[in-house]
């Protein structure tokens, strides 16, 4: 049983298809299509799509957005940085494909609890990121199904 499983009755697969919905608004704005939510104790906190276009910002990944939508509400919340740290802990990552290397170095510095990933078939960078040791922490060996939406191809 993987950590998504067991904080609630949905599994991972139900969190990925709400991935898949961020992937699909990033589609319909003329986005790269890339969707992420972020889990904790069962339940979606945060969820974020490709914004790079719309905000002419190269930086505005899919998992930047819901980082940083999660970071905002929990400093507006009072929130201190440190404590922020430690509540990502107890996050799981849902991203619809395997992190660019911005994003991957970005988020192996936030010590996540697990990070599922899609099927290494879909297209993803040229090297294997998440197979850097150390790079990203925990990673799931639950896999998506390749054919969602045709990524296989």
């Amino acid at each position: 049983m993987d950590a998504l499983e067991s904080e609630d009755s949905l599994d991972s697969h139900a969190f990925m298809e709400l991935a898949m919905q961020e992937l699909k608004f990033a589609l319909q704005r003329l986005e790269v299509p890339v969707g992420c939510v972020i889990v904790k104790k069962g339940k979606v906190i945060a969820s974020g799509s490709n914004l790079t276009n719309e905000t002419r910002n190269a930086r505005r990944h899919a998992e930047m957005e819901a980082v940083d939508g999660l970071l905002q509400l929990w400093q507006e919340d009072g929130l201190l940085q440190f404590d922020a740290i430690i509540r990502l802990s107890e996050c799981v990552l849902c991203v619809t494909c395997e992190p660019c290397m911005m994003c991957a170095a970005a988020l192996s510095f936030l010590g996540w609890k697990e990070e599922p990933l899609p099927s290494p078939t879909i297209k993803g960078s040229i090297i294997a990121i998440v197979a850097i040791s150390g790079l990203l922490n925990a990673v799931s060996d639950w896999l998506i199904e390749a054919v969602v939406l045709g990524l296989d191809d």
